[in-house]
Formats: C-alpha cells, sequence, structure tokens
C-alpha cells in the first residue's frame, strides 16, 4: 500500500528520478510578466524583506540560478556588448566629419579629390592608420549592423512578450534608439573615399553617430548595473540623477532669473549678447568659472577706459549688486544644498546596500527568467540541490574551527540573553516596585484627604449640637417664665 502510494506520487510529480524537470511540466502562469509579479523572490524584493532575501535557502537559490543560466547569459552579453561598444567608438574615430570636407571632385579616381578644411588632410589621410580604417570602418560597419539589428530583434522579442509592460521602462527606450542610430550612422555608406577603404559619410549621419556614441557608453553605465561589484555605485548615480532632476525646476527658475537680469545689463557684451548666449553663461557661471575681469573690466593697465562699446559696462552699480547677489546664490548657497543632497541620498544607500545588492540579483535573475525562453530555464529547475562536505584533513579543522566558533557564539549569545534577561527582570521589578509605591502613595493621600473630610464634618456636627443645646436651654428658660406668668395669673 505504501509502495503503491509512493509510486503514484512519484508519477504525478513535476520531476524525474534524477531531480530535473520534465518536459511535460509547465508553469502554472502562462502570462511571464504575471508570472514575474507573482514570484516569491519578486514579492521579497517590493517588501524589502532583507531576513528573507538573506535566508541561506534564498541565496543559494540564487546562486543556483547565477550559475545554471545567469553567468552565461551575463558573460556573453557583456562581451557582445563591448564588442559593439569598441565597433563604435572605433567608427567614430577613424571617420572624418562632414564640416571638415570643403568639397570633393566626383570625377576624379584617387582620394586626393577631397578639399579639406584646417588640418584635415594631415589627419586624415597623411597620419591615417590604414590598419585601423581598415578594422572599423571596412569592418566595423559590419559588425555595428549585425549586432544592432540583433539587439532589435531582442527588443522586439522583449516587446512581444511585455506588451505595453516594455514601454513603462526607459531603458528599453534608450537601447532602441541607440541601435537604430548606430544602423543610420552606418548606412547608408558613401561612395567618396578619402583613404583606401575609407568612405565618408553623408552630413545627417554625423550627429546621429554622436548621440550613438554617447548612448552606447551610458548603457554601458546601465549594463554594469547588474554587477554585484559596481552595481551600487550606478544605482547610487541613477538616485542621485532623480534627485537632481526634481530639484532641477526650481534650479532652472533661478538661473533664468539672473540670465534675464545679466541680458538686459550686458547686453553688448557677447557673452550676453542673446537671451540663450546669457541663459548658457549663467549656467557656467554657476560653477565657478565667472570671467570676471573680462566682463567688468573695461579698462587697461594704465586704467584708462576703454572706448569700444562691446567692453563697456553702463550700469555697474546695479551690475555689481546682481553679481554679488548670484555669487552668494549660485556657487555658494545653490551648490552646496545640491551636495547636500545627494550626500543624503548616498548615505540612504549605503544604509541599505546589503538589501540593494540583494534586490539587483533578484531584479537581474528575474529580468532574465522573463526573457529567456522556457526551454533556456528547464535545465536549472532541480528539486534539490545536496552539498558535501571535505572530509580532508585541512577541511576537518576548518570544519573543528567553524563549530568552535559557532559554539563560542552560541555561548555569548546565551549569556549575552541572560545579561539581557536579568537586566529586563531587574527593570520590569524596578517599574513595579515604582508602581506600587506610587499606588500607595496615591491611596495614602486619598486617606488624608477623606480623614480631613470627616474631621470637617465631625467640627460640623459638633458646632450644630452646641447650638441645638444653646437653643433647647433657651426655649427650657422661656417655658419656665410661661409657666410661671400663669401660676401668677390664677392666683
Amino acid at each position: 500500500m505504501r509502495g503503491s502510494y509512493h509510486s503514484a506520487k512519484a508519477k504525478n510529480s513535476q520531476f524525474d528520478i534524477k531531480g530535473r524537470l520534465k518536459r511535460s511540466a509547465w508553469p502554472y502562469i502562462s502570462d511571464p510578466r504575471e508570472r514575474f509579479l507573482n514570484h516569491p523572490l519578486q514579492i521579497m524584493t517590493s517588501l524589502q524583506r532583507e531576513s528573507l532575501l538573506d535566508h541561506p535557502v534564498v541565496t543559494t537559490f540564487l546562486h543556483h540560478k547565477w550559475v545554471s543560466v545567469g553567468r552565461y547569459a551575463f558573460i556573453s552579453s557583456l562581451v557582445i556588448y563591448l564588442l559593439f561598444l569598441f565597433m563604435l567608438t572605433g567608427f567614430i574615430i577613424v571617420m572624418p566629419p562632414s564640416y571638415y570636407v570643403q568639397s570633393f571632385n566626383h570625377t576624379l579616381e584617387n582620394p586626393d579629390r577631397i578639399t579639406w578644411k584646417a588640418d584635415g588632410k594631415q589627419r586624415w589621410v597623411d597620419s591615417a592608420s590604414h590598419f585601423n580604417v581598415l578594422i572599423f570602418n571596412r569592418f566595423g560597419y559590419i559588425v555595428i549592423i549585425a549586432l544592432s539589428v540583433l539587439n532589435l530583434f531582442r527588443e522586439i522579442i522583449q516587446m512581444a512578450v511585455h506588451r505595453l509592460n516594455y514601454f513603462k521602462s526607459a531603458n528599453n527606450y534608450l537601447e532602441l534608439f541607440l541601435y537604430i542610430a548606430a544602423i543610420l550612422f552606418t548606412l547608408p555608406r558613401g561612395d567618396v573615399e578619402f583613404v583606401n577603404n575609407g568612405h565618408l559619410i553623408q552630413p545627417w549621419q554625423w550627429p546621429l553617430g554622436a548621440c550613438a556614441g554617447f548612448l552606447a557608453w551610458i548603457n554601458l553605465v546601465l549594463f554594469m548595473r547588474r554587477s554585484s561589484l559596481l552595481g551600487i555605485y550606478v544605482i547610487m548615480f541613477l538616485d542621485i540623477t532623480r534627485t537632481f532632476l526634481k530639484f532641477a525646476f526650481i534650479l532652472f527658475i533661478v538661473v533664468m532669473a539672473f540670465a534675464l537680469t545679466f541680458y538686459a545689463l550686458l547686453m553688448n557684451k557677447s557673452a550676453f549678447h542673446t537671451v540663450g548666449d546669457s541663459l548658457a553663461k549663467t549656467f557656467v557661471m554657476m560653477i565657478g568659472e565667472f570671467d570676471f575681469e573680462s566682463i567688468f573690466f573695461s579698462s587697461d593697465y594704465m586704467e584708462s577706459q576703454s572706448t569700444s562699446f562691446t567692453d563697456s559696462l553702463f550700469i555697474p552699480k546695479l551690475t555689481y549688486v546682481f553679481f554679488i547677489l548670484f555669487v552668494v546664490l549660485m556657487p555658494i548657497l545653490m551648490m552646496n544644498m545640491l551636495v547636500g543632497l545627494a550626500v543624503d541620498d548616498i548615505q540612504a544607500i549605503q544604509a541599505k546596500a546589503h538589501l540593494h545588492r540583494l534586490t539587483m540579483q533578484v531584479d537581474y535573475v528575474m529580468e532574465l527568467q522573463c526573457k529567456f525562453p522556457l526551454w533556456v530555464w528547464r535545465s536549472s529547475v532541480i528539486r534539490r540541490k545536496a552539498f558535501v562536505v571535505s572530509k580532508t584533513r585541512v577541511g576537518k579543522w576548518m570544519q573543528l574551527i567553524s563549530s568552535l566558533r559557532k559554539e563560542l557564539k552560541k555561548a555569548i549569545k546565551i549569556c549575552n540573553n541572560k545579561q539581557l534577561a536579568d537586566e529586563d527582570r531587574i527593570k520590569d521589578i524596578s517599574l513595579k516596585v515604582d508602581e506600587v509605591i506610587h499606588d500607595m502613595r496615591e491611596r495614602h493621600g486619598k486617606q488624608v484627604q477623606e480623614s480631613e473630610s470627616v474631621h470637617n464634618l465631625q467640627k460640623s456636627i459638633h458646632h450644630r449640637v452646641v447650638h441645638l443645646e444653646d437653643s433647647l436651654k433657651l426655649l427650657h428658660k422661656k417655658m419656665d417664665a410661661l409657666l410661671e406668668r400663669k401660676a401668677e395669673q390664677k392666683d
């Protein structure tokens, strides 16, 4: 009967004899997003249960997920992305920008048909490394396009899996624009060669290349968020950025106030000639680049006043007042306020650094589990995991030391607990004694008040009795006098 029970239980189990997941096994929720939200690890991170996330069962589970699938996905993604970043950066470095080209002749066949501006010919032709041009220009654009298409295909799969939830992450927009800009930056290729195997690009492609290069390196920072060593610093950077964006509106209002004032007072100077120039100059002045001499000192070393219109200061007193006010408010108060906000954010993150590290591990594992198909994760799902302790002499000594250390910790903990328990008992007893004394004092006070009230009542009764006796005596005298009068009348 017992054997048939176990055989039926094994037959209905989702695992085979070796403890591996069967091919017929299927998750209890088909929607990967819903499965992600209902996962116990995700619930622990959303509720910030550090004690649960740090439990040996949970840490062992995360380590198993990382060893089985996570590390391979992370390393392969990192290598592929570093290759993409390397090729894109090299392509930007070896390619001459369109504003260096003055003109070119379509009829000639040699590279000398290009007319360069400034030192363009020396920089892009004479000093060019043909090996770098061959690697980055000839083959680099192929690698950039291939990896961009591969990553775009991955983003499309994520769109299909996550649907509307895909568009709730700003990182997805960044990656989409990055790979599209990288493709447009390398395609179409120009037909004009500045060197052998080196083709010029169109003028409209160069701004896309600048944006793609910036986003590629920023995306590497976001990619490092998954690292256990560097992830905490990326979180600090992102948190400080969010704090600054919350404060940016107030900062812009104050900067705009000074920019408009300097525009009105210093419009004749090139740095404040327009409102936009004044706004940009005010932002630069906020970090300490005042350029005080060129703005306010229009006289030469002989103290002769300059007659140039652009060097003159027409309203000096009011200009000095607003400049001093700007120096006090912006570089001193405002910048120190930003530093204080950043320090507070960093301290808050460092206080929960271990929780953030565990949360990052859970987020990365769950993110991979949602992105990859189910057949990838089947190999990582096991029923049990056994840990074998080494029986070597060193292992025995380490085990003995570890056990002694644990026993010592337990003994110290017990002693501390006993001491704390005794202290708590003494505190409880002293509190109870204080409560009893307080109650006795209150009762004694009530008894004194009651005795005083009884004494006062007795006095009042005594006075009334004496008064009543006096009244009776007076009445008795009056009755005697009345009886005597009646007796005299009868006689």
